[in-house]
């Protein structure tokens, strides 16, 4: 026997088997116990989940008949620092069940959750109200928000939250049930709807009607109530509109009973948004009098990049006639089905052979489209995933055939609630196992490399900081794990050149410093060592970057032209030593210069924003031909970045009469045109959630104001009137 020959076939097996459970839709054995967790007493399965900047995971959950939250840390261990043990509970009436079963985290750590109570007056049996709480970082109630941190709301008379938002300015955005009886059994709502709190916990008045927008889907007048609705999630788009999804039952005058998916769209007054479908609501009918499949749940709503809507649920036949499946709709911004996806904008997907039902979803980055819930096989329930590719085809990277099940092995039901990416690439997911909270993460996509500018840790995520000039000290908060740190380095004159000059993946503390012989100063991350090189002149402003795709920033400055004469950049390539510099000849006198990536290829273009014209000039390294496109005014300040994930760099610009951002139609997957700032407002656009696309953010006398695509709004004091924001570095 040859036993080094065995060895390395060993070897060989067990790195293959690595790879094997590396896949996509692989639990993440460094997570929980092989990827799972399973905790904490419950009585009911709608424990949806959300996750803190620092990574901790807080589920909503009914904790022996009470409203209560849970909080586990990372790594999927329960964090004993919150509450008690672990978790907190409230009463809403005394003696009262209640139970929790939605939540979100404040950019201040607070926690926000929402389910329902059994009301304490109700004129019918077991008539409910929606319940909010807020929470501070630590489990306490929050005093400041409604009555000692709560709020009870009745809509109708069995009322619940299924879903909650934040908005950027901290108002709470929620939706579920709110439902009527008639008769014995006969349950109904007449609309769908969104209610808005202000930060306090009060109804917010300015929204809709006294707080409340709503949206019917019946067709007729007579009887007034044929139609029955529910409301199951929302989602807030970037500017400010509102998604409702749920599900209606109406009568239509031709056809009789229908039934089935109901979209509404809000303006963010609460008026409904009539560019969507003509009048706010989009309806796909499921069942009808001719239909087979005639049971459907409406779950889910997510968002992808471009504005389309993606909204998922289920389908089977009444009474177990048909099994259920996956259910998955595509809508445009307009309202329509879209038929790029599956060929109608409607997609059924079958799990497993048995019942699927789906329960929530979420749109990755690259397009891909998450789909959650269970999976049940005779009385055997599991946790099901299903991933499909933006066309509506299942995945198949993503565990051998699109599909990925987990059975607890407690031989109870399982059912997953909630989704949720992560920075990482990681998919987490939240529900039930038996009467327990149960957690799982799976292995994701590998995130695509790339280099985030501002980034000082490492972590892939743009880190809040400032250079004062009274003291030449720079101060930063470290995304990663929230801490401070402080350098002194250079002088009140000089201009920043932050960059990743040493090729570790972080941000290097740079310099430069104007005069006849221009210098750049700099400190590596790397090795904490100390350089300078002589490189441009007085007038010359630094821009830094990767210009010859070596992963390191060379030394790189803009000459502008004198009264209409040539303008230029100058670069010293450090993946070709011995050559001193390169020059490229672009733009004239009044342009401000823009370079940065806009085809895409690892090298920084030249490029230009002529404030005369309100045009960009881009010179593409990847073919040297030209590149240009009229995008914004003369006053209008340039905020050039990648803003969605793409890996190219977007024309932008902040408006300051406005404060209104605006980025490029090509590609169509933008904000637009979003308001987020005022007049006097610093632009610091960053990714500082790590997804790979630029956030808007704002820096405003010594407070940050961020609009980060995936973690939502946050405002954080870091600074002073006098600092100059690293963020801001290179916008001219």
């Amino acid at each position: 026997m040859n036993i080094a020959k065995l060895s390395l076939s060993f070897i060989f097996f067990l790195l293959t088997a690595a790879i094997i459970a590396a896949q996509p839709g692989s639990l993440d054995p460094t997570f929980g116990n092989g990827g799972t967790v399973v905790g904490g007493s419950l009585s009911n399965t709608e424990n949806n989940f959300a996750v803190q900047a620092d990574g901790k995971i807080v589920v909503a959950a009914t904790i022996n008949s009470k409203f209560g939250v849970v909080r586990y840390n990372a790594d999927g261990a329960l964090d004993t620092s919150f509450g008690v043990s672990g978790s907190v509970v409230t009463d809403f009436y005394a003696n009262r069940s209640s139970g929790a079963t939605t939540v979100v985290v404040q950019p201040d750590g607070k926690i926000v959750a929402a389910g329902t109570t059994l009301a304490l007056n109700g004129s019918l049996v077991n008539q409910t109200e929606i319940t909010v709480a807020r929470f501070l970082p630590n489990g306490l109630p929050d005093a400041s928000f409604g009555d000692g941190g709560k709020v009870i709301t009745g809509f109708g008379a069995f009322d619940k939250a299924k879903d909650i938002v934040l908005q950027p300015d901290g108002k709470i955005l929620l939706t579920g049930d709110a439902l009527y009886r008639f008769g014995s059994f006969q349950y109904k709502g007449v609309e769908l709807f969104a209610v808005r709190y202000t930060t306090g916990g009060a109804l917010d008045s300015a929204f809709g009607n006294g707080g409340i927008a709503r949206a019917s889907f019946e067709m007729v007048s007579n009887p007034p109530i044929t139609g029955s609705h529910t409301s199951e999630s929302l989602a807030l788009q970037p500017d400010g509109k509102i998604v409702v999804v749920g599900t209606a039952s109406v009568v239509a005058p031709s056809a009789g009973f229908v039934g089935g998916a109901a979209v509404a769209r809000f303006l963010p007054n609460g008026q409904l948004d009539n560019s969507f479908d003509t009048d706010g609501k989009a309806f796909t009918v499921i069942y009808d009098n001719q239909n087979t499949q005639n049971d459907y749940q409406i779950k889910a709503v997510a968002l992808q990049s471009d504005g389309r809507i993606v909204v998922a649920g289920s389908i089977g036949g009444f009474n177990n006639a048909f099994p259920y499946d996956f259910a998955v709709f595509r809508y445009t911004t307009t309202g329509m089905l879209d038929n790029s996806f599956d060929g109608d904008g409607r997609l059924i997907s079958s799990i497993e052979a048995g019942n699927d039902y789906a329960r929530d979803v979420s749109v990755q980055p690259n397009g891909k489209i998450i789909v959650v819930g269970e999976s049940a096989v005779g009385t055997n329930k599991n946790f099901a995933l299903a991933r499909y590719n933006p066309d509506g085809s299942f995945d198949n990277s993503f565990d051998g055939d699109g599909r990925a099940i987990t059975d607890f092995g407690s031989g109870l039901a399982d059912s997953i609630s909630g989704v949720a990416l992560l920075t990482d690439g990681k998919i987490l997911v939240a529900g039930v196992s038996g009467n327990n909270v149960a957690l799982a993460r799976y292995i994701g996509d590998t995130p695509v490399a790339r280099r985030t500018q501002f980034d000082f840790d490492g972590d892939g995520r743009a880190d809040i900081a400032v250079f004062r000039p009274s003291n030449g000290t720079w101060y930063r908060l470290n995304s990663q794990n929230n801490s401070f740190a402080a350098a002194q380095f250079g002088i009140s004159t000089d201009k920043l050149a932050t960059a990743d000059y040493d090729g570790d993946g972080k941000t290097d503390i740079a310099v430069f410093r104007e005069g006849a012989s221009g210098y750049f100063y700099i400190l590596n991350s790397s090795n904490n060592t100390f350089r300078f090189e002589q490189f441009g002149t007085t007038g010359d402003a630094p821009v830094p970057g990767d210009w010859d795709n070596d992963a390191k920033a060379d030394l790189a400055v803009y000459r502008g032209g004198i009264a209409g004469a040539q303008s230029n950049f100058f670069y010293r390539p450090t993946g070709t030593p011995g050559v001193d510099f390169r020059v490229i000849n672009w733009g004239t006198s009044g342009d401000k210069p823009v370079a940065s990536d806009y085809d895409g290829d690892g090298k920084f273009d030249a490029a230009v924003f002529r404030p005369s014209n309100g045009v960009w000039y881009v010179l593409r390294s990847i073919d040297n031909q030209l590149q240009f496109a009229q995008f914004g005014i003369a006053s209008d300040i340039p905020t050039a970045a990648d803003y969605d994930g793409d890996g190219k760099t977007d024309y932008a610009i902040f408006r300051p009469s406005t404060g209104t951002w605006f980025t490029s139609q090509n590609p169509a997957t933008n904000y637009g045109a979003i308001r987020f700032g005022q007049a006097g407002d610093v632009p610091v656009a960053a990714d500082y959630d790590g997804d790979g696309r630029a956030d808007a953010a704002v820096f405003r006398n010594g407070a940050w104001y961020l609009l980060r695509t995936q973690a939502g709004f946050t405002g954080v004091a870091f600074g002073a009137g006098e600092d100059k924001p690293i963020p801001n570095a290179f916008v001219p």
